[in-house]
């Protein structure tokens, strides 16, 4: 899966994004894969950051709340984002309404998400590599 915004590899475990939109409608990050609702508000993560790409600071991924709720969304339907699986937002970037500043050429870098889910460890890996950003 490709768009102006980035790219997918490693089967969907890779994520690569070039270029994020920092106004409405937002690009968004998402954990995904939680067979319910509950099982993704109750996620536990971690980040790992390694500066790449030119960028010297971390971008504050945090869960996406909104009314003390964490907001999760379910699949779409498409490639692997079955409709029976849930996902957590973990940054929305330039909604700073929620905390989430605009993501920068600062922000660039390579970032491993570790999530302790169901007795198993996943990681999945950002690189954030902006080129441009609007």
């Amino acid at each position: 899966m490709e768009s102006d915004l980035g790219y997918y590899t490693n089967n969907f475990r890779n994520l690569h994004i070039t270029k994020v939109i920092n106004e409405e409608p937002t690009t968004e990050v998402i954990i995904f894969g939680f067979a319910t609702k509950n099982d993704a508000e109750n996620a536990n993560f971690s980040i790992n950051y390694q500066p790449a790409y030119g960028g010297n600071t971390q971008y504050p991924f945090k869960k996406w709340q909104l009314g003390g709720n964490y907001y999760i969304l379910p699949g779409n339907g498409y490639d692997v984002f079955e409709e029976n699986k849930f996902g957590l937002i973990v940054a929305d970037f330039g909604n700073t309404g929620l905390g989430y500043p605009l993501a920068t050429k600062k922000h660039n870098g390579i970032y491993t998400f570790t999530t302790n889910y169901k007795g198993k460890i996943y990681k999945s890996i950002l690189h954030l590599n902006l080129t441009n950003s609007e």
